[in-house]
């Protein structure tokens, strides 16, 4: 039997493997997920997908992170693109590029090296 239910990101219990936990209001909270997909990092707050799979060993949950309206975002660890109607903006650490519709191309970084073919 599997169950489909909405629920809360509570926290963030490994980044690197988008392993986290999460609240169902008035049902369960603090539960460990595993993703049902990797492509988005969730982050504290957001809202998600549970698939509640029943198995040999127990009961499991799998997440899909619910899709943004107003943009994508991917994001992994210190890592993070964020698509936009206006403008695509990708950061890594400190350095940060940003695209604008309008052609704009703004880079912020301590060190930048450009190679052109």
């Amino acid at each position: 039997m599997a169950d489909i239910m909405l629920g809360v990101v509570s926290k963030i219990e490994n980044p690197d493997k988008f392993v986290i936990r999460f609240t169902i209001k008035g049902y369960l909270e603090d539960c460990i997920a595993y993703p049902f997909d990797n492509d988005d990092q969730p982050v504290v707050g957001d809202p998600i997908v549970l698939f509640g799979l029943e198995n040999v060993y127990g009961y499991s949950w799998m997440y899909k992170k619910q899709r943004l309206l107003e943009h994508t975002q991917f994001k992994h660890t210190d890592s993070v693109i964020n698509i936009k109607k206006d403008n695509i903006t990708i950061k890594s650490g400190d350095a940060i590029i940003e695209l604008t519709k309008d052609g704009k191309i703004t880079i912020k970084a301590s060190d930048v090296t450009i190679v052109i073919y």
